[in-house]
């Protein structure tokens, strides 16, 4: 039955956008990076329109939030890799379909993912959620010259267009907005900045007192061992949460989900039972269910920082804070104290839950957080502080976390399907050959006073000749990293191949293993650095060292500051001395910046030539004219004079004769703000003398 609706599919296809293109779609490679809302969405899409070769890459792991929006994942698969799980889900839905690959892990980071894996693809299509990796992934798609489809949502805005480098604008051509949509799995699992922290402060707030269901951290209560919805006086007076983590450990079920169920009147009217309620809430978002998630293994391993179980015994002083903030908040433009925080936080889930009016609103469903409110902004506050201390993460003081709190935009699944069939779309439309200048842009907009939908498209504009990325000129360097020099590569070529003078060479510092920086970044500059380094393979260079898939960034002051960015692909050289590995060098794209710049510079210096010397014929014809008047002779002593001086260097324009010659490089630039600029310059606080002698023995 399968074999046979696949078969009814391909020839629908082959009949809507002919048999010669759904060959070239059926025999394509094609990398899908995110497996999350649209990565789902989008692998389904690729699979039924019988897409050939596929692969996928995402670095996280199913959490049971995913359950209701990513459909490929079932509660079996939480805590499993998603690229894994969706690989396999798909592979079900057309038989005919190619073989599916997945990669666990980094699209930024991972060892694996360099030029030459993105090499390997016909096409490169985005489904990721965060700025950062999607940069990335533009950049290398530039830099490799793939073509790249990028496509995104934020609540029902969203959009899809195929970038290709050169013909039409890059992912960073246009200025980004400050993201106010954070994925889920971010909030739940791997925070990295306050914002995440607030977002599942506020979701929290929602699963405490306000429409729970609708919280991203709600989990059904579809288990029949589960305790009623309102926890009882005897349930709440002991430790609540410490059985759900057992109970829940083999299901994947979060160990809160019992300890933040709403307390009923008898527990309310007892200040002891709630108190000790709202401690065994504490207790259970923040050191039970980190606690298990730690034990899981793979739960936290792509996060920045790894989370620490905060039990209440480390919030020194927190009996205090509470106390205190039951009568009066803590000041809003401090940042609190942890012991501050955890005070805060349960006397405001006591206040909330004392007052009858509120417990009751909570309990209907019908708190909803306003940041103006000022017992919602204190618990969000609390929680989000709480969080990030958590996850090593900067805590913030009120009046920051309330400036931010307002401006978060929930995901919707409906966008991310319509986003992800427009990117499937514009793949097809690419492997057919379309013209770049009439690849559309679709965008899905909210429109019209009955809150409809549309879909409208447009033609993709060119590439922002401003743009830092696709701006920038870049070559392809393929070479052997193990045995190539760093002298080889300076002189035979950055200064030979490229046309650069004085090379300066900056990459990114490797890490030791993934997530863990060892370092910001690597600079050398021939005759400034240490020397030692020339001889050293690229591969052994400091910092992890230039091998396949690292982008280095070469510029040179003494032209202006031309500037290359170089994807280095590392290349066998079997064989041969030191001539044949430089010989075996391939430079792969068209960089002419350097000669552009030297031409413009010989130009200046021919310019200022010709004015020296029609400013010298103008003084000799003054001083003829001058003489044939029948000029004194001191006037004749004073030009003598002047000559005498400046043959002595006294005026300073021998300095500039003296870098010249040792520079080759005409007049010094005045000094640059850039360190690599700077330090090639005298410094403008030596006195002449010193700085005229060094440059003698030079």
């Amino acid at each position: 039955m399968a074999s046979s609706a696949a078969a009814g599919r391909a020839a629908v296809y082959d009949a809507v956008f002919g048999a010669d293109v759904m060959e070239k779609v059926r025999s394509s490679k094609v990398l899908v990076v995110g497996a999350g809302g649209i990565g789902c969405e989008l692998l389904k899409d690729l699979v039924l329109v019988g897409f050939g070769h596929l692969e996928v890459v995402d670095l996280d792991t199913i959490d049971v939030s995913n359950l209701n929006r990513q459909f490929l994942f079932r509660p079996q698969h939480v805590g499993q890799s998603k690229s894994a799980i969706a690989a396999q889900a798909v592979a079900s839905f057309n038989p005919r379909a190619g073989p599916i690959v997945s990669h666990h892990g980094n699209i930024i980071r991972g060892r694996m993912f360099s030029a030459d894996f993105f090499r390997g693809f016909d096409l490169v299509i985005n489904a990721l959620d965060n700025q950062a990796a999607r940069s990335h992934v533009n950049r290398m798609c530039l830099a490799t010259r793939r073509t790249l489809i990028e496509g995104g949502s934020t609540g029902f805005a969203g959009q899809a267009h195929t970038i290709r480098g050169g013909a039409t604008l890059c992912y960073d051509c246009r200025p980004k907005p400050v993201q106010k949509s954070f994925p889920v799995c971010t909030i739940r699992s791997t925070p990295d900045k306050p914002v995440h922290c607030i977002a599942w402060a506020k979701e929290l707030h929602a699963l405490l007192v306000g429409d729970a269901p609708n919280s991203v951290l709600y989990e059904p209560d579809d288990a029949p061992d589960h305790p009623p919805a309102a926890a009882s006086s005897a349930a709440a007076a002991g430790p609540t949460a410490a059985p759900a983590a057992d109970a829940g450990a083999s299901r994947g079920e979060s160990v809160y989900m019992r300890a933040v169920r709403r307390p009923d009147d008898a527990v309310c009217d007892d200040t002891a039972a709630l108190a000790a309620w709202a401690r065994g809430a504490f207790d259970a978002l923040f050191r039970l269910e980190i606690e298990k998630k730690l034990s899981m293994g793979d739960a936290y391993r792509t996060a920045r920082c790894r989370p620490t179980p905060l039990p209440l015994s480390r919030c020194h002083g927190f009996e205090a804070a509470c106390e205190a903030t039951l009568s009066a908040p803590l000041p809003a433009h401090r940042t609190p104290t942890l012991g501050e925080c955890a005070g805060s936080f349960l006397s405001a889930l006591q206040t909330f839950f004392s007052d009858p009016a509120r417990r009751q609103a909570a309990r209907e469903g019908r708190v909803a957080f306003d940041k103006d409110d000022d017992l919602s902004m204190r618990l969000v506050a609390a929680a989000a502080n709480l969080r990030a201390i958590t996850f090593g993460i900067e805590a913030l003081s009120e009046f920051e976390i309330k400036s931010i709190a307002g401006n978060i935009v929930p995901a919707v699944a409906t966008t991310n399907a319509v986003v992800a069939g427009l990117e499937a779309m514009e793949a097809v439309r690419a492997l057919a050959g379309r013209d770049p200048a009439d690849a559309s842009y679709a965008v899905v907009l909210s429109t019209g006073i009955s809150g409809g939908r549309t879909v409208s498209g447009d033609v993709v504009p060119p590439p922002n000749p401003a743009c830092s990325e696709c701006g920038r000129a870049r070559v392809i360097l393929r070479l052997d990293t193990k045995r190539l020099t760093l002298r080889q590569l300076i002189r035979g070529v950055l200064c030979g191949a490229l046309g650069f003078e004085e090379p300066n060479i900056l990459f990114a510092a490797a890490e030791a293993e993934e997530g863990a920086a060892t370092g910001s970044h690597f600079s050398f500059l021939e005759d400034e650095d240490d020397a030692s380094l020339l001889g050293l393979p690229l591969a052994a260079l400091p910092a992890g060292g230039v091998t396949s898939g690292k982008l280095v960034t070469v510029d040179d002051f003494a032209l202006d500051g031309a500037r290359v960015e170089a994807v280095v692909v590392h290349v066998d050289c079997e064989g041969g001395g030191e001539e044949a590995v430089a010989a075996a060098v391939e430079v792969v794209g068209d960089f002419s910046a350097p000669e552009a710049a030297r031409a413009a510079k010989e130009a200046k210096a021919k310019q200022a030539a010709q004015q020296a010397a029609s400013a010298a014929a103008a003084a000799a014809a003054a001083a003829a004219a001058a003489t044939a008047a029948g000029g004194d002779s001191d006037s004749d002593d004073d030009i003598v004079a002047e000559g005498s001086d400046a043959d002595e260097g006294s005026d300073g324009s021998d300095d500039d004769d003296v870098f010249e010659i040792l520079e080759g490089a005409g007049p010094p630039s005045p000094p640059s703000e850039d360190s690599s600029a700077s330090r090639k310059r005298p410094r403008e606080d030596e006195d002449d003398e010193p700085k005229r002698a060094r440059l003698g023995e030079a």
